[in-house]
C-alpha cells in the first residue's frame, strides 16, 4: 500500500473517521475492528501487522477491514519518529533511558534495510515479513525489550478507550439516523393527511 501526506490532511481524516462510524456490521465489530487495529498497529513491528489483524479478528468476530486498515497507523511515514520514541519510553519505563539520538541512527538504519528488502520483487511476502522481523530482533535485547514494553503499553492505552468510544459513537450515530428517518416519515404522513383534509373541506 502506498502512502502519501495527502491521506493525513484533515479533510482526509474527517472523511475517513465518518465513513468508519457508518460502516455496516455491529457496533462490537466495528468497534473492535478499530481498537484491534490500533492495539496491533503499537504492539506488533511492521512487516506482519495485517496478518495478525486478520487472524484476532477472525478469533474475536471484529470487521476485518477496519482491524487492518488501523494497523497502518504505523507507516513508512510515522516510524520515522514513532519508532526511537516508542524505543526510548520503553527504556524510560523500565529506568534506564537510552540514548534517543542513538535509537534514531539505528531504526533509521533498519528501516532503510527494510525499505530495501520490499522492493526486491524476487522475495514472496513471507520472505518480507520474516526479513523484517529478523532485523528487528537482530537489533538485540537492549532495543528490542524497551520497544515491546512501550508498544504493549502504547496498544492497551489507545485499544480500550478507542473501542468503548467508538462503539458509543456507532450506537449514537444509528440512533440519530432511525430518528431522522422517523420524523421524516411523520412530516409524510402529516402532510398526507392534510391535503386529504383539504380534499374533503373542498369537496364539501
Amino acid at each position: 500500500m502506498k502512502f502519501s501526506m495527502k491521506m493525513f490532511s484533515r479533510k482526509s481524516m474527517v472523511k475517513f473517521f465518518l465513513n468508519t462510524v457508518k460502516k455496516e456490521g455491529t457496533p462490537y465489530s466495528i468497534a473492535m475492528g478499530v481498537a484491534l487495529g490500533l492495539f496491533v498497529g503499537f504492539a506488533v513491528p511492521i512487516g506482519g501487522q495485517i496478518v495478525v489483524a486478520l487472524l484476532f479478528a477472525f478469533m474475536l468476530k471484529a470487521n476485518k477491514l477496519l482491524a487492518c486498515i488501523f494497523t497502518f497507523l504505523t507507516n513508512p511515514y510515522t516510524v520515522t519518529f514513532m519508532y526511537p520514541f516508542q524505543c526510548w519510553f520503553g527504556s524510560w519505563v523500565m529506568g534506564d533511558p537510552l540514548d534517543y539520538d542513538r535509537l534514531k541512527t539505528i531504526f533509521g538504519e533498519l528501516l532503510k534495510s527494510i525499505s530495501k528488502q520490499d522492493a526486491d520483487s524476487s522475495l514472496s511476502f513471507l520472505d518480507r515479513i520474516v526479513n523484517a522481523w529478523t532485523a528487528m530482533l537482530d537489533l538485540g535485547q537492549e532495543i528490542v525489550v524497551p520497544f515491546f514494553v512501550a508498544g504493549f503499553i502504547w496498544a492497551f492505552v489507545s485499544a480500550i478507550p478507542s473501542y468503548f468510544i467508538m462503539y458509543r459513537m456507532v450506537v449514537k450515530y444509528r440512533e440519530m439516523k432511525v430518528s431522522k428517518i422517523a420524523a421524516r416519515q411523520t412530516l409524510i404522513q402529516t402532510r398526507k393527511t392534510q391535503t386529504i383534509s383539504s380534499s374533503v373541506s373542498d369537496s364539501k
